[in-house]
């Protein structure tokens, strides 16, 4: 009895180390693929200064956004959606 405890035991924390250790290299695995558009060729994460969307509150990236300049001042929309929509607002 008490040796098919210890076995069990013996199951039980070889269990528990396995469990911890995939848990921990679970999260400390850093993926270049997962953030492409922010990293480099090396795999380091470059700031990109983004914009807020004046319309949805969206960040955008100044590469991908849809811009359009008003009295001298840029603004950075997400969609023409948005960008249509701002148009309709400061024409009122």
């Amino acid at each position: 009895m008490l040796r098919a405890f210890f076995k069990f035991l013996w199951y039980v924390l070889w269990a528990l180390f396995i469990y911890k250790m995939i848990t921990f290299f679970k999260k400390s695995t850093y993926s270049p693929n997962k953030n492409k558009a922010n990293t480099t060729v090396s795999g380091e994460i470059k700031k990109i200064k983004t914009y807020k969307d004046p319309i949805c509150g969206t960040f955008v990236d100044p590469s991908i956004a849809v811009v359009y300049e008003h009295k001298g001042e840029k603004y950075y929309f997400c969609s023409e959606k948005c960008k249509e929509e701002f148009l309709k607002r400061i024409e009122k």
